[in-house]
């Protein structure tokens, strides 16, 4: 088939997809079809995304063929966006006969010219879908991930994949050494991805041992700060953490981040940790953050010195 014509029929393919939109049915039939016989990209990202959430067991076959077909043909599929597609539509389909050709996909780089670290949505997805087959497998390439975060040959600099993920994963298998070596040693060039889902993985650290860590991380990226918020929200508590939280509290120059982490206390109904923000209110008296407690502190219906506070910071700003 030419070009022209190749470049036809995917136009033909593409608006009957489209004509389709009101008929889910054959929507998706005809989205399996195009699995089947179609080799253009953009045509399959289209059917891919007619798929749905749920794909049918009929597209498996389909997709596996195709995954195949793109990874022996990989500059068809630059950056690896399709072949992380296929893999993500594959997901609760997925058996052990696939594990061969993920655990080449999760060690595939392929350079292009905006992107040293090319195909890392690709690694970052095989990651998921290895964790799904050999959750022990997955968590060593997650580390190693994780460890060569910084490295632009493994990690895309726009991302911050597939490092980001690897530490999803590694949270989610509750690996918290692998991730808390890899906060101990983050500094400012560190890809503020992975950082901010590394930090967010230490909940279960004892406090004794993550205080120091997260002491000394002077990182003022506010992403790296958000982590920190929602770290100190999820984690159990104690004493050593407390006292981080009050100096953490005080330290916080930006408002936008100080608002968010009293929304988060309140939220999480944890009296401890509202007990630590009242006591840091109640010796405050910069107007912008009085502003952002008094816009917080009315959904702590659950505080019974709630009120009384209120009052007092209202009582400052007038």
């Amino acid at each position: 088939m030419t070009g022209r014509s190749t470049s036809a029929a995917s136009r033909r393919a593409l608006d009957r997809l489209a004509a389709l939109k009101n008929d889910p049915a054959r929507r998706l039939e005809f989205a399996i079809e195009l699995l089947r016989e179609s080799d253009d990209p953009l045509v399959l990202h289209q059917a891919l995304a007619a798929l749905g959430d749920a794909p049918p067991e009929q597209a498996a076959d389909p997709l596996r063929r195709l995954l195949q077909q793109f990874s022996s043909s990989p500059k068809r599929d630059p950056g690896g966006l399709l072949r992380a597609a296929i893999l993500g539509h594959l997901d609760q389909q997925l058996t052990n006969d696939d594990l061969p050709l993920i655990e080449k996909a999760v060690v595939t780089v392929e350079w292009t010219p905006t992107d040293n670290a090319g195909a890392a949505v690709l690694r970052a997805a095989a990651l998921v879908a290895l964790d799904r087959l050999d959750p022990e497998l997955a968590v060593a390439h997650a580390a190693v991930m994780l460890a060569n975060a910084s490295d632009p040959r493994s990690t895309s600099h726009m991302t911050g994949e597939p490092a980001t993920t690897a530490a999803r994963v590694l949270t989610a298998r509750d690996q918290w050494p692998a991730l808390l070596v890899f906060v101990q040693a983050a500094d400012g060039e560190t890809p503020a991805e992975p950082l901010f889902e590394a930090i967010r993985g230490l909940d279960g650290v004892p406090e004794a041992v993550l205080v120091p860590v997260i002491a000394n991380l002077e990182d003022p990226r506010e992403v790296i700060l958000l982590g920190l918020c929602d770290l100190v929200v999820a984690h159990r508590g104690g004493p050593e953490i407390e006292a981080w939280l009050a100096g953490f509290l005080r330290g916080l120059s930006s408002i936008d981040i100080y608002r968010y982490l009293l929304a988060a206390i309140v939220a999480s109904r944890r009296h401890d940790l509202f007990e630590i923000a009242a006591r840091s209110l109640a010796g405050e008296f910069d107007r912008n953050r009085l502003a952002a407690a008094l816009e917080t502190l009315p959904l702590a219906v659950h505080e019974p010195t709630a009120t009384e506070l209120l009052k007092t910071l209202q009582s400052r700003l007038r």
